[in-house]
């Protein structure tokens, strides 16, 4: 097997690991913010892959996300990758719930373009598009990926 042929099964195996085997929300706690007075984490940093792979692992959870973002009507959403949202693969995103305040914290942050979002995560609600894996509530931050 040439290496190309390599990476790519181990890219696949890593994907299907991600996939199959419960994640632990507590694996993924930040080690920037400190915890709250009972123990419980204040943000999870996690990839858009494992909230589409385990949404109920870190259901109601504040998670730190980078992903590509695109807010139009009826589809304000965060996908994986700029090519999900290109073919519309709306089943690579999570809907945003945008708060009154969206433009003074999105200011910095360009339409189809990767950023940081700051939110609460639900699989209980999946906005317009029921296909989604979910919903990023109650976002207080919006920063550009580069």
């Amino acid at each position: 097997m040439n290496l190309g042929g390599y990476l790519r099964g181990a890219a696949a195996a890593l994907v299907v690991g991600l996939a199959f085997n419960p994640v632990s929300a507590e694996q993924h706690c930040s080690l920037w913010l400190p915890r709250a007075a009972n123990g419980e984490c204040g943000m999870y940093e996690v990839s858009m892959v494992q909230l589409i792979a385990n949404p109920e692992a870190f259901e109601g959870k504040k998670v730190a996300v980078i992903g590509v973002l695109n807010t139009e009507f009826e589809g304000d959403a965060l996908y994986l990758h700029k090519e999900d949202l290109t073919a519309r693969i709306s089943l690579n995103s999570v809907s945003l719930v945008l708060p009154s305040n969206w433009t003074a914290i999105s200011s910095a942050c360009k339409n189809r373009s990767y950023v940081l979002l700051h939110g609460v995560f639900t699989a209980k609600t999946k906005g317009h598009a029921v296909w989604r894996a979910g919903s990023l509530e109650s976002l207080d931050l919006c920063r550009p990926w580069e």
